[in-house]
């Protein structure tokens, strides 16, 4: 598992760091992780947690998730979106790599970027003379994951189980 810290701000940040509270964001790219770690705890009330799973229904989610998720998604009042990234990396050919539809979210959802921009930085990242199937597969995943990136309604009894 991997576990990367993003900060970013008006300010230059000098300092090293650990998000260890308060944090706006959390993205969890394996769906066993919600069964093998206390994920959700750094997250402040009102945050944003966004899952990589095939459980696209609620009734998949209220089924699959584990207790505990569930009360901290209530009990935080998260905004918790769901994306099958996995699915959406095979059908463009990248494979097992969901980094880039991890990327994409995360940038929807905090309006970091603009996609035109983000585009153009995936174009950039490949090179210019470069122009290959990994490019391709990569664009045709920002506008997958726009379009499929979903949120999930709470169930009324998630907070009190």
């Amino acid at each position: 598992m991997t576990v990367s810290h993003l900060r970013f701000g008006p300010e230059e940040i000098k300092s090293e760091y650990c998000i260890q509270s308060a944090a706006d964001f959390l993205s969890c790219s394996h769906p066993s992780y919600v069964y093998k770690y206390e994920m959700l705890e750094p997250l402040k009330d009102g945050g944003i947690f966004v899952l990589n799973s095939p459980w696209t229904s609620v009734e998949e989610m209220d089924k699959r998730l584990p207790a505990k998720v569930k009360q901290d998604i209530a009990s935080k009042n998260l905004k918790f979106y769901n994306i099958d990234a996995t699915s959406i990396s095979r059908q463009v050919g990248l494979g097992k790599r969901v980094n880039s539809i991890m990327q994409v979210s995360v940038n929807a959802l905090l309006c970091l970027v603009s996609f035109c921009m983000f585009g153009f930085s995936i174009l950039c990242a490949f090179g210019w003379f470069f122009i290959s199937i990994m490019v391709e597969a990569n664009v045709v995943c920002l506008h997958m994951t726009i379009s499929l990136l979903q949120q999930n309604r709470l169930r009324w009894y998630w907070h009190i189980l």
